[in-house]
């Protein structure tokens, strides 16, 4: 076995860039480089912008209309998250961010739930990261009344079903 100190491999290296770039320098450019000729038409992109509202109890609303479908998506972002959970509970919110989703409400069974969020086809999710909480909703525009209703319970009203 042949070992070579890390400065003769960094000056081995740099032999052979050298070798390659002088190599390089004799061909044309066409050979050398073809992509550097091309050329792009300027893309125009002019994304929508969404209505800012704040509500009396201080909630920030952003909407955001798209017309080419009937369904709503609701989004909830809350300032929550594992660095503000004690360091003997590493995980709660995690775990809290799961049982907001799958543990019902106050006022209604997990089955309840899912079986309401089944027969109107709503899709919840959410989860708790690092530093904040996210959860949404998505919903056809005729049940969004009802998946507002529901969604806005799971939040305020979580269950916390032990069995889940």
């Amino acid at each position: 076995m042949i070992r070579v100190s890390r400065i003769r491999q960094a000056t081995i290296g740099v032999g052979l860039v050298l070798i390659a770039a002088s190599l390089m320098a004799g061909l044309p450019a066409s050979a050398r480089a073809p992509y550097f000729d091309w050329t792009f038409d300027p893309v125009a992109f002019d994304p929508p912008q969404p209505v800012r509202f704040e509500l009396d109890n201080g909630l920030v609303v952003y909407f955001l209309a798209n017309e080419e479908l009937p369904v709503i998506t609701m989004t909830a972002l809350t300032h929550t998250g594992e660095v503000y959970a004690p360091a003997a509970k590493t995980g709660l919110g995690e775990i809290t961010g799961e049982v907001l989703v799958t543990g019902g409400t106050e006022s209604r069974t997990p089955e309840e739930v899912d079986e309401a969020l089944e027969f109107l086809g709503i899709r919840w999710s959410g989860s708790i990261g690092d530093e904040s909480g996210s959860f949404a909703m998505h919903c056809l525009a005729k049940d969004f009344a009802t998946a507002l209703d529901l969604l806005a319970d799971l939040l305020q009203h979580p269950g916390f079903d032990e069995a889940k």
